[in-house]
This record gives C-alpha cells, structure tokens and sequence, in this order.
C-alpha cells in the first residue's frame, strides 16, 4: 500500500464470512495475474505494486533463472495493467538486471512524498553479505539511479528484508525494517535472527541504524523464539508496531514510541500462525489496520506449520484485537505467503505465493488475487455523527445537563431546536440509554425536556457547579459575586450531562452558516479531490489541543478533538490521506502565534488553521488581535506562499467568568472576517456560540465550566470546518 493510493475508509462486512475456496475464489474475486513457474525461470515470488501517474500500476517481481531455492540467481522483472489490476501485461518488462554476485529479489516499492519512486531490494553477493540497497525513479520507473546501500560496509553482514516492507511515516521518515542473521564475528548463522531499523529523515540521502536490536525470548521455557522477517505499520497515535514471524505459535509484537529509534521487547499477538510471515498495512483514509496471514487460531493437526489457509482481518484500536478472519484460500496443500498489499479505488490487490507442495516448493508460484471491495467490505461512516446540527432534520447527540429545580420534584434542561421525536436519551458515555415517559418527558414542538422523580438520569443541583472564592486550581470568578464557577479539569461537566438525539419540529436558525465555495480554498480542494496527501497544520490555544473531548480525558466514549474527527471527515470523504500536525499549547495568544510562524511554514503545510481567541479576549483588543492574525498569515506566506489558510473565530467562553471581555468576540470575528478572500476562509463558531447561548445554558455545552467545548461543542467545531471543505 502507497500513501496515495485512492479507497474510502473500510470495514469488513462479517456477517456471513465469505470462503473464497480452496482451488477457486468466488465469482467477484478473481486471480488476474499467475506467474507459473517453468524449466528456465522455475520460481517467481516476492513482489510488490506501485501505482503510475498515468493511472498504470506496476507489479515488480523476482524472476529466478537456475533454480527455485532462495539462493538462486535471478533479476527483477515487472507487468503493467491499464484497468486497475483486473487485467496484466501478457509478458514481462525487465526492470533490473542481476547486479549481485547470487541474486537481487524481495522488492518493496514506495512513492515517496516528494513524488519520487523508492524501489528497495536485496543484493545477496554471499550466505555472509546480503543487504538491502534502493534506487530512485524520477521518471515514473522508466529509468532507475544507481544503487545505494541501506546498510554500510561497515556493518556488513547476512540481512533479510521482505517484500513489501518499507514504509514511510507521516513525518517524512524511511524506516526499513530488517532481520540480521551473520556478521563477520559471528561463527555461524544465526536463524533465530535479530529484528532492527535502519532509518532516514533526508529523503534517503543518508541512513542510520535504530537503536534497538530485538531478540525474542521465551521467559517460560528460557530460550529463544525464532523472530524473523519483520514488518511495521504506523499506527493512527504514530506509534510504530513490529511484527515478525516466530515459532511462539503467533506474530510477536514491538512498539516503539519515537519512529523506530527504540523498541519494547518482542511480546506474543493474538494473530495465531505458523513460522510464516504477515502482512499488515492501514487503509489509506482510515486508522483501521488489515493483515493478511496464515490464521492458525483453529487449524486442524494436519495442517499446522503449514502456510495455508490465506487469511485476512482488520483490526480499529491499533492491534489490539482483531475481528473474525476472512478465508481467502484453504488448498491444505497450498503455500500462501509473502503477500504485498495494494489497494486501488475500488479493490484490494494481493500479490502472494500460492504454489501447491504437491507440484513445486511452494514458493514457485506468485499470483495477483483482485477483490472487489464490495464483495468483501463496506464503506464505514465518521466515527462520530457529522452531520451539519443546522441543515439535519435530526440533531445527533445534543448534550444538556439536567438542573435540579429545588422547589419541584423534577429537573429540566433545554435542547436548541423544538422537539418532534426523540430518537435516544444516553448517559454522555454512552452506556445507558434511558426510557421515554420513565426517565425522562416532554412536550412535542417544545425545546424544554424534564426529569421526573425517580429517573435514572444525572441531575445536578445549581450549587455544585459553584466552589468557595480561592478555593481551586485557577481563579474563576462568577460574575454575580458570590464564589467561583466549578473548574472541570477533566471530565467533570461531562459526566454531569446527558446525550439527546431528536427529530426537529422546527429548524429555524438566524445564524449565516458556512457555505461551500469552490473558490475559497482551491489548492486544498484540488489536492482532495486529486486525492494528494493534505498536509494541515494547527495553531491554536488549549481548545486546538483537545481539552475537555472525551478522548482527550481518557473517558468513554472516547471522542477525539475536533481536529482529529475534521481529519477523519476529510479522509473518509475524499478517500485520500491527511497529514495533521498540531502545534497548539494550552494559555497561548496570538502574540505567540507570531513566534511559531517559522516551526508552521517548516512542516510545508498546504493548509494552515488558526485558532486564536480564546485568551487574547483577556485583555486585547479587537485592532491588535486582527493585526496579529494578518503578521502570522504574512510570515508563513513568506516562506511558503501558496499556504491556505481557516481562521476560527472561537467559542465564546462562559458569560458568567469575569476574567472574559465577552464584548470582544463578534469584533474578533469582524476582525477575521475582514482578512478573508482567496486561499483564507472564516469558520464562524462565536456566531454559533452566540445562539448556542440564546438557546441554552452554558453548562449543557461546556467541557470545563468556562472556556472549553465538550464532546459535543468538539463536533459542532469540527461540522463547520468541514462545511467549508466538503460540499
């Protein structure tokens, strides 16, 4: 899989597990491409795709000529398809002769960020030196640079890296994940091997070993497991998991935290599997993980240590847990394995051995498996609802949060638009969804939902959202005098309020809403739609950091940020990648936004969203708040002149809060709304926030009692940036 490769964010469909069979796959899924072996080329195996500017992809492959056995001499040779991988070239093209003094094969194929093709391969000259090398394509594969080696001659020694293996992270850096098995000081071979990176941050120019070296370690039984041939994938926190393939019974399993410097120790997954090796890549546009393997978890006597059945499954919390696997071939005599990932717009590519133990080795045959998507998976909504609260007929989860009204046996709380139907009444986590006319009443065509006596839903006396002046963390003021607003430094407020999805009886609403224009942004819209990677950059106050979403708390139901369900919306929309970096500290201003103008241009962002406000309402003035935004926009075009830009005119904080000149927000917005035109568009979320407020009381939307949104403040942020970028 390439970061520019074009599919929606997928799930597989499980219900009913599709078994593709044993010698023939179902009527949707077909195998478009088989490389048999023959007496002069008697194996073909370890490949891997790369996808053309022209829309051709390349399948590139190891061709031997004296024999099928690993050490066998043998050169690179590829075939085109035209139509999506339905459909090959008949005859190969030769893309590399045998620069080694035994062979050149186990092929990873990369675009990389700046356009550039990464073609890695091993070059074994001897059992004692065999070490990945790349070549560069700048002309779409038609010519290759000279080689280059991974590893130094310094370092030399017997290296295995796998097809399909290179990966390029979101922040520019190469990792090439290996398996050392000889040096020079070594007696012997070492098979157990040892797993290791070898990285770059130049483009390729330069590489560096990691810092970690694994062994795997069987603490049960005292000695070594075998830990060969890994792999990695970046995970959607930009951890990095290792996997490798072991005789522990499973894949074990690393992270590392810093981009593959260092690694936790190898521990046992739960992907059962013989000594054979996975393949794991995220779907383009998503955080969900795919692997492709060996399923063991219920595989008869017979056929364990063998490489079959051919198996897949995803996997949505980083690896975690997997779902029911899919049987992709079962031929027990089969040999599925080094399988590369490819998927197009609308179908996963597999290109894998599946020779049978009965007429080769099993690894002498490679084929190209095509699955529709549909037959298989199924386009997946955003994580949370996303649709606009004010052009819905149906409002997605509204939060309120029940007062108690001490002189009547009941609570009460109002949502924004009159109620036709409620559709669910939950606990803000999720987990309990209460009873119409038990738990909770109201009127239709009414704004207004009460809590009767003996509910189950969370009321709260006005009093316990006061605290004794000076008697918390910061200084929060009320405006009427009489003590502090209560701080929610966590999850506070949200475990107070509740979660109300309706039907609207009326959906009136004064406020102007953002409107798609195709003109506003078209360099971030065009690389959408061309389904480039978008490179974002946020700066911002504490909101931008994700204060007070669930997520951000640690709680259930685990909502990110706006930022993060924006970059969801955006990928799943588009089906393309977004590359979000957050610069945003907690307390900043815009004189800070100022100082950060350097480190906001140097990640080359194509977008870049300012989210000031919040703080500057403190103490500065409208004219100085919009001059600060003007210099932040000037500097970054500076270094980077086509950067577009989203200014926020924030939230408005909690009225009753002394410290906030509340009579600043709309000139903030004026102020904003002024710097609008080409490539700089307004998201106007103090409007909102200002009916918000008409409408409700600040304690139903906020995420800390003054100044942060909540699960639900998070979304409405991110529906009216995605208003401007999704039409």
């Amino acid at each position: 899989m390439k970061l520019q490769s074009n599919v929606a964010r997928l799930t597989v469909a499980l219900v009913g597990a599709l078994l593709i069979g044993s010698t023939a796959v179902g009527s949707e899924t077909t195998v478009s491409l088989r490389l048999s072996p023959s007496s002069a080329n008697p194996r073909n195996s370890e490949g891997d795709f790369v996808q053309l500017k022209d829309g051709r992809l390349l399948f590139v492959y190891t061709h031997f000529t004296s024999g099928a056995g690993d050490h066998a001499s043998a050169y690179l040779a590829g075939r085109f398809s035209g139509d999506g991988g339905k459909s090959w070239d008949d005859t190969d093209t030769h893309i590399l002769d045998n620069d080694a003094d035994m062979n050149v094969m186990s092929v990873s194929l990369l675009r990389l960020t700046d356009g550039r093709i990464a073609m890695f391969y091993l070059r074994k000259n001897s059992t004692a030196d065999c070490r990945p090398v790349v070549r560069y394509s700048s002309d779409e594969t038609k010519t290759w640079s000279e080689p280059q080696n991974i590893v130094p001659d310094q370092q030399i020694g017997y290296y295995v890296l796998n097809n399909d293996r290179v990966i390029q992270l979101l922040d520019g850096r190469l990792v090439v994940p290996l398996c050392l098995h000889k040096t020079p000081e070594m007696e012997k071979t070492d098979w157990s091997g040892r797993a290791l990176c070898y990285l770059s941050d130049d483009g390729g120019k330069s590489w560096r070993q990691s810092k970690t070296i694994l062994e795997a370690r069987d603490a049960r039984n005292d000695k070594r497991w075998i830990a060969q041939e890994p792999g990695v994938v970046q995970l959607s926190d930009r951890r990095l998991m290792m996997f490798v393939r072991s005789d522990a019974g499973c894949q074990l399993i690393s992270h590392s935290q810093d981009g593959g410097e260092t690694w936790s120790p190898l521990v046992e997954s739960t992907l059962r599997s013989p000594v054979s090796p996975a393949s794991m890549e995220r779907i383009p546009g998503s955080d969900t993980l795919l692997c492709v393997w060996n399923d063991h978890a219920n595989i008869g006597n017979e056929q364990r240590g063998k490489r079959t059945p051919l198996s897949l499954a995803l996997s949505k919390d980083d690896g975690k847990t997997w779902s029911s696997s899919l049987t992709l071939y079962d031929n027990p005599n089969g040999w599925y394995c080094y399988t590369a990932i490819e998927f197009t717009a609308d179908a996963i590519l597999l290109g894998h051995c599946a020779g049978d133990r009965t007429t080769n080795n099993g690894l002498a045959e490679t084929q190209i498996t095509r699955i529709p998507i549909d037959s298989i998976l199924e386009q997946e909504q955003p994580l949370v609802p996303l649709r606009p609260f004010w052009k819905s007929e149906v409002v997605d989860q509204e939060s309120v949060l029940f007062l108690q009204d001490e002189s009547a046996d009941e609570s009460y709380a109002s949502v924004l638009f009159p109620i036709d139907e409620i559709i669910s009444v939950q606990s803000s986590s999720g987990d309990i969804t209460y009873t119409a006319g038990v738990d909770y009443q109201f009127v239709r065509g009414t704004n207004k939902i009460v809590i009767p006596a003996g509910s189950r839903v969370v009321t709260t006396p006005s009093k316990a959202l006061r605290r004794p002046a000076n008697s918390q963390r910061f200084q929060l003021t009320h405006r009427d005098g009489n003590g502090e607003i209560l701080f929610g430094a966590k999850l506070e407020y949200h475990r107070m309020q509740t979660s109300v999805t309706y039907r609207k009886a009326d959906d009136e609403w004064p406020v102007a809403m953002p409107v798609f224009d195709e003109t506003a942004l078209p360099i971030t819209l065009q690389k959408l739609r061309d389904h480039q990677q978008l490179s974002i950059v946020l700066l911002g106050d504490s909101i931008s950091t994700g204060c007070n979403a669930s997520g951000w708390g640690g709680g259930a139901p685990f909502q990110p940020a706006y930022q993060d369900l924006l970059k969801e919306h955006l990928q799943t929309h588009y089906k393309t990648d977004v590359l979000l970096t957050n610069l945003s500290v907690g307390g900043m201003s815009t004189p800070w936004g100022i100082s950060m103008t350097d480190q906001v241009a140097g990640h080359q962002p194509d977008l870049v969203i300012l989210a000031f406000g919040m703080n500057d309402s403190a103490g500065r003035s409208a004219k100085e708040y919009g001059r600060n935004t003007a210099t932040m926009i000037t500097q970054i075009r500076e270094a980077k002149p086509d950067t577009e830009f989203i200014l926020i005119a924030t939230m408005r904080g909690n009225p009753d809060w002394t410290r906030l000149n509340h009579t600043v927000f709309s000139e903030y917005r004026d102020e904003l709304a002024a710097l609008c035109g080409p490539g700089i568009a307004l998201a106007d979320l103090t409007s909102v926030w200002s009916e918000f407020l008409k409408r409700k009381q600040d304690a139903d939307i906020t995420g800390n009692g003054v100044n942060h949104p909540n699960d639900f403040g998070h979304r409405v942020y991110a529906q009216v940036l995605s208003a401007l970028l999704i039409e």
